[in-house]
């Protein structure tokens, strides 16, 4: 009896040993691939805090060191980029991806109500569309 039980705990050890086996290859060859890359940090809103007298100096000096740098915040992540090719493209080629959000919206709304600077979607369509007609008023 006490053979039969070694056979069978040894004929079911293998099978998942190999099992487990298979498994940590495959998660390995899933999670050990860096599929995304990220902008080099350049620092967090503590460091532009320490910087508050001298921020544009400090930020030039990333945008000089990195075209386009991520800077951490303790709520959200900002990414920052003076690469002319990529500004074009957030602003041309797929602005309607880079939404303004709900975020910016509650900071700017007091300044600019719902204007062209504040809004999404439609009502900024609708904005843009009467921003250009009163501009080709005014040049008639």
């Amino acid at each position: 009896m006490a053979t039969s039980m070694d056979f069978l705990s040894t004929s079911i050890f293998i099978p998942l040993f190999l099992l487990l086996l298979v498994n940590i290859y495959h998660q390995s060859q899933k999670y050990g691939r860096k599929t995304k890359t990220y902008h080099p940090c350049g620092g967090t809103k503590f460091n532009q805090l320490i910087n508050y007298r001298t921020l544009h100096d400090y930020n030039t000096n990333l945008a000089t060191i990195h075209k386009t740098y991520r800077v951490f915040n303790p709520f959200c992540g900002e990414i920052y980029t003076s690469d002319p090719s990529i500004v074009e493209y957030i602003l041309k080629t797929n602005f309607k991806n880079y939404g303004k959000g709900a975020h910016i919206n509650n900071i700017l709304k007091d300044l600019f109500g719902d204007g062209i600077f504040t809004v999404d979607g439609d009502e900024w369509r609708e904005q843009r569309k009467n921003l250009v007609m009163v501009s080709k008023a005014s040049k008639a």
